[in-house]
């Protein structure tokens, strides 16, 4: 069974959402040219809501382009070096889920549940002496960096790690073995 919906509702006049040129979405309904929301603009609405949040009741995703700067800033909490611990967090970040840019930030916003961030430093505490650079200029082993994403995109595949990602999905245009279909 196929239930499709079409509905119309009034807003004040806005751009509620826009569409990769920054131009306000539209389509043709009912004869009339009207604004239009994409359902990703309707989730994101609900998942930011705090009535969401006590609803489900339990962690909420996190949806950021700057996990390289936090995942960096948790390594050297525990003891890393501030410059080894960007490196190691960029390279990492770099193999398993998106490009990185100068600023270390990732080239898309990735999608992760709180537990699934801990679960990539913890991993990464543990892999230390294989991923961070023994000397000025070395790089991350990349050997130790493919069997870095191997596990985690394992480990990470099938399992939702916060409740809006369950409900919603998530897609990583970088790495679709990242991706969850909402259930």
């Amino acid at each position: 069974m196929k239930i499709e919906l079409h509905i119309l509702q009034n807003f004040a006049p806005s751009c509620l959402n826009r569409d990769d040129t920054n131009a306000p979405k539209d389509c043709e309904f009912g004869g009339c040219r009207r604004a239009r929301i994409s359902s990703q603009c309707i989730k994101r609405a609900t998942r930011q809501h705090q009535l969401f949040a006590e609803t489900v009741g339990s962690e909420i995703g996190v949806r950021s382009r700057r996990l390289i700067g936090e995942l960096a800033d948790q390594l050297v909490a525990d003891g890393k070096a501030e410059e080894a611990a960007t490196e190691v967090a960029s390279a990492v970040m770099a193999a398993l889920a998106s490009k990185v840019g100068k600023d270390n930030r990732t080239a898309v916003g990735l999608y992760l549940g709180t537990g699934e961030i801990a679960r990539i430093k913890e991993v990464l505490i543990e892999k230390w002496d294989d991923l961070a650079p023994q000397a000025d200029g070395d790089e991350a082993d990349s050997k130790a960096l493919a069997a870095l994403k191997k596990q985690l995109t394992k480990e990470f595949r099938d399992v939702a790690g916060a409740a809006d990602i369950a409900l919603f999905g998530r897609m990583v245009a970088e790495n679709a073995d990242l991706n969850i279909d909402a259930f």
